[in-house]
């Protein structure tokens, strides 16, 4: 089924100054960029840093040093003011992770507010590849299942060992939601590439039909069986699952004769429920 990969959500880093500011200084980035772990990001000016600093110099409280960290100071910062024992007034923020900047808005001049977002990076150590498979296949993936990708532009195939089925349907597509977690230590796999999940699913032995041999009348389902005198025999079923023009049903026994299309007969819907109900009484009696 198609896929495609995606940014791991889970690898995110949001950076936030958590106090008020005003940016000094703002390199050239923007979303989309590569950054890689200690590269400067912003240089900016907290007022509530600087604040913070001289109550510590003042006390050499351990109390004033936790404010700092809680005030959101980077830890390089509050490394450096105990070494030197001087105020710093301008900050530098650094990049806590490699990976690709997601967002970056603020821009030198600009002032901020502590909830203010500087950056926040993504990481591709590690990606997504996510699939949409059809609802019917609910009851047939299971731990048994075995899993595989396909990238086309990278020509590779490899196996997924491990693949989570998200807990909701897609209202819209009705399709259940894949998702694996590939390692991507050097970062060839790139989000946005399209790829392929295999399945393969293993279940108990199961009838297998055409789709279009099952006739939906009401809240039951119905095929045409062929008997032995060439007759055409209504017969309830119960559909187990759907998909590509195959049906996977659960009431008839193996090497019956079934009418592969069983649209015509819809017409003659009173006889066939007329011959149901006449089977059903026979069999209470």
């Amino acid at each position: 089924m198609p896929a495609v990969l995606d940014y791991n959500n889970h690898s995110t880093v949001i950076i936030q100054p958590r106090s008020y500011g005003f940016v000094e200084k703002s390199y050239a980035f923007s979303a989309g960029d590569s950054v890689k772990k200690g590269d400067i990001l912003m240089e900016i000016t907290v007022p509530e840093w600087v604040e913070a600093q001289s109550e510590y110099l003042f006390s050499k409280n351990i109390s004033a040093l936790k404010r700092l960290s809680l005030l959101g100071m980077p830890e390089h910062n509050i490394q450096t003011l105990q070494k030197t024992l001087k105020v710093q007034t301008r900050f530098t923020i650094k990049a806590p992770i490699s990976g690709v900047i997601t967002k970056y808005e603020l821009r030198e001049g600009m002032n901020f507010a502590k909830e203010s977002i500087i950056a926040q990076i993504q990481s591709i150590s590690s990606i997504w590849a996510e699939a949409f498979a059809p609802e019917s296949l609910a009851a047939f993936i299971n731990k048994k299942s075995e899993f595989s990708i396909y990238i086309p532009s990278l020509k590779q195939e490899f196996s997924l060992p491990f693949v989570t089925i998200l807990p909701s349907v897609n209202q819209a597509t009705r399709t259940l939601n894949l998702r694996a977690k590939i390692d991507n230590p050097k970062g060839i796999y790139k989000p946005g590439m399209n790829a392929y999940i295999n399945i393969k699913m293993q279940s108990e032995p199961m009838i297998l039909l055409p789709s279009s041999a099952a006739i939906n009348i009401g809240n039951e389902q119905r095929i045409i069986t062929v008997d032995g005198d060439m007759a055409f025999v209504p017969k309830l079923i119960k559909i187990l699952g759907e998909s590509n023009g195959l049906t996977v049903v659960s009431g008839l026994e193996e090497n019956e004769s079934v009418v592969k299309t069983g649209v015509f007969l819809i017409d003659s819907e009173a006889d066939i429920q007329g011959v149901l109900d006449r089977r059903r009484k026979s069999a209470d009696d």
